[in-house]
């Protein structure tokens, strides 16, 4: 029975391994935050936005070659600096969703505002929303979240915790549940 469970599993993995392709894109390092605990290099904005169309050929070519293989779930994970800032986000994700099928998975601190939210989180799959403390508005990015929420797309916020404040960050981590609506809360 042991054995014939670990074929069963290498059985699953292999199958799930051969249709999805998760591919991860870094936009850019411009960022809203200068989070004195960012990585170096990730919020500088000397790496300027991509040039839309020149994504669409090169990352549509590589989505192309995947789905040949076999590759025909790809995941989208789009990260930044803040990727929300780049104009062109929402035309660049609604062409990989239509043309590809992608899930468009986002990174975000989620500083834009409740309409912009509400116009545009349909072109992503998940919300991955990053509380910083240094400049989180916690009022706004529980309004951000209720938003997205109503928009039946996956969000959590996680709260990204800070060995220096780390009062104040379990106090964010209190805040955030008292939202109107109940979305997850990761503290890390």
């Amino acid at each position: 029975d042991l054995w014939k469970s670990i074929e069963m599993i290498k059985s699953i993995e292999n199958n799930f391994s051969n249709t999805r392709i998760r591919i991860e894109y870094m936009l850019g390092n411009l960022c809203n935050h200068k989070c004195s605990y960012c990585f170096p290099g990730s919020n500088e904005g000397d790496h300027p936005w991509p040039d839309k169309d020149l994504v669409k050929k090169n990352l549509g070519h590589l989505l192309d070659k995947y789905r040949q293989n076999g590759r025909t779930e790809p995941v989208l994970y789009l990260i930044g600096g803040e990727p929300t800032l780049w104009k062109d986000l929402p035309e660049v994700c609604d062409f990989f969703q239509k043309e590809y099928n992608c899930k468009i998975v986002i990174s975000t601190n989620g500083a834009k505002s409740r309409r912009w939210w509400n116009e545009n989180c349909k072109y992503f799959n998940e919300i991955l929303l990053s509380v910083h403390h240094e400049y989180a508005n916690i009022e706004h990015l529980k309004k951000v979240c209720d938003v997205i929420y109503e928009n039946k797309v996956f969000v959590i916020a996680n709260v990204l915790m800070d060995h220096r404040s780390f009062e104040k960050c379990k106090k964010i981590v209190d805040e955030l549940q008292t939202s109107l609506y109940t979305w997850p809360i990761l503290s890390q």
